[in-house]
């Protein structure tokens, strides 16, 4: 009888846990959903980066190329303009 009186406690005490679970996720849900109603892009941009990483996608050669692009993108963005001003400068000096 000892033997089932344990089984009844077990069984109360996993009922307990499994109902807290579920309040807890259900409360994580709905946190979730308020907080991706509030900003869907940035919500959307994290699921995709971590749907790409454990997809195996950080190593391929796509990830390469956009990496690759990008910074040929960035360079142009930052040091061509910066380039472009001192030549400007250095013809201006120049005239009479």
């Amino acid at each position: 009888m000892a033997t089932h009186g344990n089984r009844e406690s077990a069984q109360k005490l996993g009922d307990k846990v499994v109902s807290s679970g579920k309040e807890t996720l259900e409360e994580l849900r709905a946190k979730v959903r308020e907080r991706f109603k509030e900003n869907p892009v940035l919500y959307t941009g994290v699921a995709a980066t971590a749907g790409f990483l454990v997809g195996g996608g950080l190593l391929s050669g796509t990830t390469l190329r956009l990496l690759r692009r990008s910074l040929i993108l960035a360079l142009q963005l930052t040091v061509v303009p910066v380039l472009l001003d001192r030549m400007r400068e250095a013809i201006v000096e120049q005239m009479p």
